[in-house]
């Protein structure tokens, strides 16, 4: 019996790839997806776990609160600009000490925030978003979380059923190029692919799609 050539075997590999890939690509997509909404909902449940749900609804709240009242004393001060300098100034200090308390209310909210994440091995090791109280805002302290959840959902979603199929067609595939390496002969490759690929609804036979006949008029 003739020895199998390296570019038979080179083919062998190809195909392998090119029926594979298409199948083991939308398996990929559709575990993305499972994997994007299981981190959205299990997201509030991590947040809760550490206790940062209701801080991050206070950070948010503060946040926007000292927005809104910058907005707010601009507005108040500039329709006094022109009329009273006096009642001005006087606003403009009562607005000062607002801002100041409202200010100091964040840091703290923020040095509380920081404080629990580093008192926390699991959330201190993923503080590469937020390296100081004063880079805990909302958006960061999200990606912190979402960063937390996605670590826990990568190993979830291997045991969903989608993951389940994706692993088994990972699996396959490696188990077809061992056959082509082990194998000596091309009828035997052939044979044994064919038999693997059945039991997962694929074929080894490349279906030729036909053109369609027009019948003249």
């Amino acid at each position: 019996m003739p020895e199998l050539r390296q570019y038979q075997r080179d083919h062998y590999n190809d195909k392998i790839y090119r029926v594979f890939s298409p199948k083991i690509s939308e398996q990929e997509i559709v575990l993305t997806e499972i994997k994007s909404k299981m981190v959205e909902e299990s997201k509030p449940k991590f947040a809760k776990k550490f206790g940062l749900d209701k801080l991050l609804n206070d950070l948010e709240y503060q946040c926007g609160a000292v927005i809104t009242l910058e907005s707010k004393h601009s507005e108040a001060e500039e329709k006094l600009r022109q009329k009273s300098r006096d009642e001005l100034q006087k606003l403009e200090q009562a607005n000062g000490r607002e801002r100041v308390h409202q200010e100091h209310k964040l840091k703290a909210l923020k040095r509380l925030i920081y404080s629990k994440i580093q008192s926390n091995d699991l959330l201190a090791k993923m503080t590469w978003h937020i390296r100081s109280s004063d880079e805990v805002e909302p958006k960061n302290l999200d990606s912190m979380l979402t960063e937390g959840v996605v670590k826990i959902v990568k190993d979830q979603v291997k045991f969903t059923p989608e993951g389940k199929k994706l692993q088994l067609l990972e699996a396959m595939q490696q188990k077809c190029r061992d056959t082509v390496m082990e194998a000596n002969a091309p009828d035997e490759i052939t044979h044994a692919l064919t038999s693997m690929l059945k039991p997962l609804g694929m074929s080894w036979e490349v279906q030729v799609p036909m053109l369609e006949n027009k019948k003249a008029s």
